[in-house]
């Protein structure tokens, strides 16, 4: 007797089974609904038949397994009604039985999702307590990405930014739901469209680590592999990125006025501490927080490299960021959030699990669930709300702190594993995986070639590489061989362009390619302003449309290609560019 062993949980795998009429066709089948077996998975996973990959058909002692289990079918399939007519001149043909059965997996795995079923095979308590781990800070971060936008940038999306919160908050509820996870990715995805291009470095880390996840999330469906691998490779995009920033994070502040304590970012950051910090103010401190930076930025890379060393420098990254998420510069906790979060991603399986474990977190845990843990909660929220909306950074750093230090605690205690833990992927997986990171690499490199100096992780470096000038002590020379960053030209008239009347009002410059943008953007609007040393006068997009149509790449290269404004002084101060 021929068996047909099925996933019984995906309505188009029972439908489809339903509709092929088999007992018609072959004769005696056997139908079974592999949910109703679990040993029988774990037997066929044994020997090679991953049931969340595809359905297997045993005739006549020979194994038809995804798509050959479906060529085969078709080529059983009778011609009774439409639909065995339909599946038989379809999947016939071999080839296009294996071009189209990945696109029915990934509506199989799609819906799954949204149903809420689980797969067949299920992930071990190791991987799955570090997909809860990350989830937990993952949506803290959503959550306070929507403050940041709202209060500092003032570009939050209401319908966008309402469906973060509820993605986020959901989650932070139920951690473990992949629904929520994942709805929370594809909307946090759709606002970062709607809110480019913004300046913020924060925002090309969080909107490659999404576009990674989409990429990889479509790919692992496709190809059947569990949420476990998927979460897996997430997670090496996330180690590649939290590296490259601090790569740059190093290599930007390698300048002179960096390195100069009369202007250098260290030292006005540290300026804005809180009191009890910042009081802390003579020139052996300045020095100390200039070099500190770049010694312990470098520090922390190269541990988090080394195994031997990766805990040291895991905490050691979560304990920087948390001191930097206490300046009153800007707001900050949103940012040091999602470098915690990334963070997160070193840390293996196993350590996961400990963490979650652990008596202290269990505590805390039940805490947060009764009455009292909720209205605490609630007063920290809104102590978050009332300090954002009046720009008190500083406190907002200090109450963000109080939620943060439990995370940093259990990870410094219960964190340290050396376990490789790791899940088999295919070579197509860490393909996606090294593409987003080389990308990152490039994004963050292009400064010095001349191209675009927005969200290029030049976080508050006192970098200045624009009109000819380079203050660089590696990279001395005028970057190129681009030369977007030569051409700067000073505004005179902003003709009512706000982004044009903040460089008028504070004396920066805007490079020509960005006055072009918003030119283009603001057709009615004329301004003046000094390009080589030549005054014009009213001009507009339609003066300027033949430089509008040579130079300006498509609106949607332009969410990622574009400039911050240029500081002329000399040396350097922090930050009004940026």
């Amino acid at each position: 007797m021929a068996q047909l062993i099925y996933d019984g949980d995906c309505p188009f795998c029972s439908n489809y089974v339903d509709k092929l009429r088999l007992e018609q066709s072959i004769g005696g089948v056997e139908l079974i609904n592999v949910r109703l077996q679990p040993q029988l998975a774990v037997q066929l996973r044994a020997q090679g038949y991953n049931l969340d990959q595809g359905m297997l058909l045993e005739v006549d002692g020979n194994y038809y397994f995804g798509e050959d289990a479906l060529h085969h079918l078709a080529l059983l399939s009778t011609a009774n009604d439409f639909f065995n007519r339909l599946n038989r001149w379809l999947f016939s043909i071999h080839w296009l039985a294996a071009v189209v059965y990945p696109l029915l997996r990934l509506g199989r795995n799609t819906t799954l999702l949204l149903l809420g079923r689980r797969p067949v095979n299920t992930e071990n308590q190791q991987q799955k307590a570090f997909s809860i781990l990350f989830s937990l800070v993952w949506a803290s971060f959503s959550i306070l990405h929507v403050f940041v936008y709202s209060f500092q940038y003032g570009k939050a999306n209401m319908i966008t930014s309402l469906g973060i919160g509820i993605c986020a908050v959901t989650l932070l509820l139920k951690p473990q739901s992949r629904v929520a996870f994942t709805l929370l990715l594809l909307v946090s995805g759709v606002s970062a469209i709607l809110q480019m291009p913004v300046s913020s470095n924060h925002s090309i880390i969080k909107h490659t680590f999404l576009l990674a996840a989409l990429c990889l999330g479509v790919y692992h469906s496709l190809r059947g592999h569990s949420w476990a691998l998927f979460i897996q490779q997430l997670s090496y995009v996330g180690r590649a990125l939290i590296l490259i920033m601090y790569f740059y994070g190093v290599l930007h502040k390698i300048n002179s006025d960096f390195l100069n304590p009369d202007v250098s970012c260290a030292v006005a950051l540290w300026h804005e501490m809180p009191a009890f910090i910042s009081w802390l103010d003579f020139t052996a401190i300045h020095y100390l927080t200039i070099y500190g930076t770049l010694i312990g930025e470098t520090a922390i890379a190269v541990c988090l490299l080394l195994p031997r060393w990766r805990h040291l420098g895991i905490v050691g990254g979560m304990t920087f960021h948390a001191l930097l998420g206490l300046s009153g510069y800007a707001m900050y906790p949103p940012f040091s959030t999602l470098c915690i979060a990334l963070h997160c991603c070193f840390l293996t399986p196993t350590a996961a699990k400990r963490i979650l474990a652990a008596k202290e977190w269990q505590l805390l845990h039940s805490k947060m669930k009764t009455i009292a843990g909720a209205v605490f909660l609630a007063v920290l929220l809104f102590g978050l709300f009332a300090t954002a909306w009046i720009e008190a950074y500083s406190t907002f750093g200090l109450i963000w702190l109080v939620l943060v230090t439990p995370l940093i605690y259990a990870v410094s205690k219960y964190g340290s594993d050396t376990t490789a833990n790791k899940l088999s992927a295919d070579k197509g997986s860490y393909f996606l995986v090294s593409l987003m990171a080389i990308a990152f690499f490039i994004n963050g490199l292009t400064p010095y070639l001349g191209l675009k100096t927005a969200q290029s992780i030049n976080m508050f470096a006192n970098l200045r590489l624009e009109a000819g000038i380079s203050n660089h002590l590696i990279f001395n020379q005028p970057p190129g061989p681009w030369q977007y960053l030569d051409d700067v030209v000073v505004i005179k008239d902003a003709g009512g362009i706000a982004p044009l009347e903040y460089a008028q009002l504070n004396g920066l410059g805007i490079v020509y390619y960005q006055l072009l943008h918003y030119l283009q953007l603001y057709p009615g609007h004329k301004v003046d302003f000094v390009r080589n040393q030549y005054t014009y006068l009213q001009q507009s997009a339609d003066s300027l449309h033949e430089d509008i149509e040579r130079i300006l790449h498509p609106l949607w290269v332009r969410k990622l290609f574009h400039f911050n404004v240029v500081d002329f002084r000399t040396p350097k101060p922090c930050a009004l560019d940026r």
